[in-house]
């Protein structure tokens, strides 16, 4: 997704314990008033939460925080969100897919994660196979 916090646009990922911010992993864990990004804590209070925009407290400092809809934008690719292998593949070519609908699955450290589509679509190209070890970042289905 993209978020933008006082005006500066983020591209945002995050799978479980792990986040990528700008195509940069970093660990994350998320408690119920803080957030620790690698080796740093946030404590964190929403105001006026919004549907489009929320006001974020961040250890005493305010922020405004707003969302834009992943709908809104044009995705073309399916990227691996973390460096791992590919378990299964849940779809086919030239098959419509829905919002939300799995496509992969990726084992990383252990850990089995079911990859989603971010969009309502139609697969052009599956560039990966089982068994696969892939990198973060890298394409891994193509969308008409």
């Amino acid at each position: 997704m993209k978020i933008k916090v006082n005006g500066i646009e983020y591209d945002v990922e995050i799978f479980g314990k792990k986040s990528i911010i700008n195509n940069k992993e970093i660990m994350i864990e998320i408690m119920d008033d803080k957030i620790i990004f690698g080796n740093k804590e946030f404590y964190l209070d929403f105001y006026e939460e919004g549907e489009r925009e929320s006001l974020l407290i961040i250890n005493g400092m305010a922020f405004i925080a707003s969302k834009k809809s992943v709908d809104a934008q044009i995705i073309k690719e399916i990227k691996a969100p973390i460096s791992g292998e590919i378990l299964d593949i849940l779809i086919q070519n030239k098959s419509d897919i829905e919002k939300g609908q799995g496509l992969f699955i990726l084992e990383a450290m252990k850990m089995y994660n079911e990859i989603k589509s971010p969009v309502n679509g139609r697969i052009k190209d599956i560039l990966v196979h089982k068994n696969q070890s892939v990198k973060s970042g890298e394409i891994i289905m193509l969308l008409e």
